[in-house]
């Protein structure tokens, strides 16, 4: 019985992969063919030009925050109900 349903998954899967593939190809075929045509057409060197933009932190800026103070302290936690004699 397992046998029989680990060949029908693997049947079923690979069924599955070449539809997707065929599908895949019916839609994006002529999109494909018409890039490639237009890659053929390109020159073999390319022009490239790289802008770099530099972001600089200036140490004179002056920082303003509030004076914080510490928390005050709570005193211990007590025992609701007494100690058992």
């Amino acid at each position: 019985m397992t046998g029989i349903l680990l060949s029908a998954l693997f049947t079923f899967g690979g069924s599955f992969a070449l539809a997707s593939l065929v599908g895949s190809w019916k839609r994006h075929g002529a999109a494909f063919r018409v890039l490639h045509r237009e890659l053929r057409a390109c020159a073999a060197t390319r022009e490239v030009t790289v802008t770099t933009r530099a972001v600089r932190v200036h140490a004179q800026a002056v920082v303003l925050r509030p004076a914080f103070r510490a928390p005050d302290r709570s005193p211990e936690p007590t025992a609701v109900l007494p100690a058992a004699a």
